[in-house]
């Protein structure tokens, strides 16, 4: 039963244990037959410019499917916007990796639908899954959170029959958030079509694309709400030393006068930062100009947390003092920066 090439694409190796593990789960329990096919660790560049890297693509005789892998350890628990892990006693917090999957899932979709080989006709919509890929990880997800969150499927000595399986999700539409009978079958003709329109798309190995002079973007840490930028983690290839690498995002159809914008608006931003020098904001050191865009560089601190995100995670020893002390430092970092 396990899909092997050339219905399975695998356009770059992982590097980690746990990702290839994972894959490999899904692989062996894919048909091996049409209309089936997958695409594993693949980035593709969105109409506005913006770049993401996808674990796993499944085509399906039930739809479409974009899978985020996630091979974590402790207990999960959460609500729909932010997922909090314990591992041996501490906390970490993040957001709920559907919100990122399912945008990337909506731009790869308007992408592929301006492909050529789609010839007019509407591309499969395009479905984001969390494959929680740790063998009985203990989950507290309910809810609007346990959508679309699946793990292995059972097997003795694995996961309990009552948490939904990812092939299983894929194949039979098993899954919280995924409406049973709800999107048109698939058939071979249209898997072809979306084939050829993921080739037209230029999808290609991971980090292919990920180049700023001498740094290598290597994880988006943060994306803003209006599309306007991304901030990456950037490594400087020679000697590893880490900064943020925020870079403005440019639309495939700019014209002339729309990229000039765009750059002013970093050179702008550059200016007025430049003029900062506060422990509570963030150093800027230079701008530049990429392949995506036009770039600004920060200082990056590896220890640091977006301030939703601690409070999150720390809830359980931020008291009132704290929180006091919280709110001051970033009325006095805004009071300066004014």
């Amino acid at each position: 039963m396990a899909m092997s090439p050339p219905r399975w694409h695998t356009i770059s190796t992982s590097p980690h244990d746990h990702e290839r593990a994972a894959l490999e789960f899904v692989r062996a329990r894919l048909p091996d037959c049409d209309p089936y096919l997958a695409w594993a660790n693949f980035e593709f560049i969105a109409d506005d410019g913006s770049v993401y890297e996808v674990d796993l693509l499944v085509l399906t005789k039930v739809g479409v499917f974009l899978v985020e892998i996630k091979s974590w350890r402790g207990e999960l628990s959460g609500d729909a916007g932010t997922w909090t892990r314990t591992v041996e006693g501490r906390r970490f917090a993040e957001d709920n990796p559907l919100l990122l999957a399912n945008r990337k899932a909506k731009k790869l979709k308007s992408l592929l639908q301006h492909q050529h080989a789609m010839k007019g006709k509407p591309c499969p919509w395009i479905e984001a899954l969390i494959f929680l890929s740790t063998p009985a990880m203990p989950s507290r997800l309910t809810g609007n959170a346990a959508l679309r969150v699946c793990f292995c499927d059972p097997e003795k000595g694995l996961a309990p029959a009552d948490r939904p399986g990812i092939v299983r999700a894929m194949t039979h539409r098993e899954c919280p958030g995924l409406q049973s009978g709800g999107q048109s079958s698939v058939d071979r003709p249209m898997a072809q079509m979306f084939a050829r329109a993921l080739q037209q798309a230029g999808i290609r190995e991971s980090r292919a694309a990920r180049r700023v002079g001498d740094y290598e973007l290597e994880t988006v840490l943060f994306e803003s709400p209006t599309g306007v930028y991304q901030d990456w983690l950037a490594r400087r290839v020679a000697h590893g030393s880490t900064r943020l690498m925020r870079i403005y995002l440019t639309s495939r159809q700019a014209t002339t006068e729309d990229r000039e914008v765009v750059r002013k608006a970093a050179q702008r931003e550059c200016r007025l930062l430049e003029q900062l020098d506060h422990p509570s904001i963030l150093r800027i050191e230079d701008d530049t100009e990429s392949e995506l865009g036009p770039a600004l560089r920060f200082r990056y601190q590896p220890e640091a947390v977006r301030l939703d995100l601690f409070i999150e995670q720390e809830s359980e020893r931020l008291n009132a003092g704290a929180r006091v002390i919280l709110l001051r430092l970033i009325a006095e970092a805004v009071k300066y920066a004014h």
